[in-house]
């Protein structure tokens, strides 16, 4: 069978959204294309909507750019997804159609385009954000390894949740303006981006979030009595789905994540799930053995 999706090379914004026109095309009655806003440099913030349930279920990929690895993952995961339903087929034992009755899905990929963009294709000396951004990238050109936004500020550290605390880490690691990672922005939400999706977040208001990122194989997750209900059990279920470890999030890491404010807010679950092992960027070898482990994880979160 033929696929639209590849991993045969690195995924930019002009690809994915070539790709989710092919699919819209192939599967116009499976799912709706949505647009959350957009990035600072105006590219979309697309969302695949699939499923016909009342409840919500959130994924969402990319916050850091070398992390692109993520949006491929749910891309190939949409295809997948979309195929079963139209031939009302199984995936791995489940019956496709039978999962998405239950929930409404809504996968957006790649929350930062413009940081992908510029981590996968670099950026020409005339743009007139070149000299600011080579700066911030510590006077190189090579942003291969670059994870924050075109703004240089770091997604998953700009919610608000114990965001005051966040900003004392910076000033003790010296981090006083915007660079390749970890800092957190002049507020919270400052960003286009996570402005965007946390009122996304707020309208269709899920009862499940999952943030993926890489790589590590764990799922951090909330372990403390305060967490919400049955969130510790679910997360117990999913990562022996996937063969992955639980951890708790800790220090920098622990501030200003898109996890903890969603459950701040909501009082549900939300886990970030770290696929892959090795350093950032993955290589593209490892695609199909991380999506093979993490496929019952993604086929099972709608149903629980």
């Amino acid at each position: 069978m033929e696929r639209v999706v590849s991993f045969e090379q690195p995924m930019g914004y002009d690809t994915m959204t070539k790709w989710l026109g092919q699919l819209q095309e192939k599967y116009p009655e499976q799912f709706d294309l949505l647009s959350i806003g957009s990035s600072w440099m105006e590219r979309q913030l697309c969302c695949a909507a699939l499923g016909s349930g009342e409840e919500a279920v959130v994924y969402v990929g990319t916050h850091h750019a070398m992390e692109w690895v993520g949006a491929q993952i749910l891309m190939r995961f949409l295809e997948d997804a979309l195929r079963g339903i139209a031939e009302k087929s199984r995936i791995m034992g489940y019956y496709v159609p039978a999962v998405f009755q239950k929930c409404r899905l809504y996968i957006i990929p790649m929350l930062n385009p413009d940081g992908v963009e510029l981590c996968l294709s670099g950026i020409e000396p005339e743009h007139f954000l070149y000299e600011r951004l080579v700066r911030q990238n510590g006077g190189s050109s090579d942003f291969s390894r670059w994870q924050a936004n075109l703004r240089g500020v770091d997604l998953n550290h700009n919610y608000d949740y114990r965001w005051n605390e966040q900003k004392e880490f910076e000033l003790q690691n010296d981090i006083v303006t915007g660079g390749p990672t970890r800092y957190g922005g002049e507020s919270p939400e400052s960003e286009k981006e996570t402005a965007a999706l946390c009122g996304f977040l707020r309208v269709v208001s899920p009862r499940l979030l999952i943030s993926f990122h890489s790589q590590g194989e764990e799922i951090f997750c909330d372990m403390s009595p305060s967490a919400p209900h049955g969130s510790l059990n679910t997360a117990s279920l999913l990562a022996r789905l996937c063969g992955y470890r639980l951890s708790e999030a800790e220090g920098f890491s622990a501030c200003g994540g898109l996890k903890d404010w969603f459950m701040k807010i909501f009082n549900k679950p939300a886990y970030t799930v770290e696929l892959g092992r090795g350093e950032n960027p993955l290589p593209l070898s490892d695609f199909e053995g991380i999506y093979k482990k993490i496929l019952p994880l993604l086929l099972t979160a709608p149903v629980l």
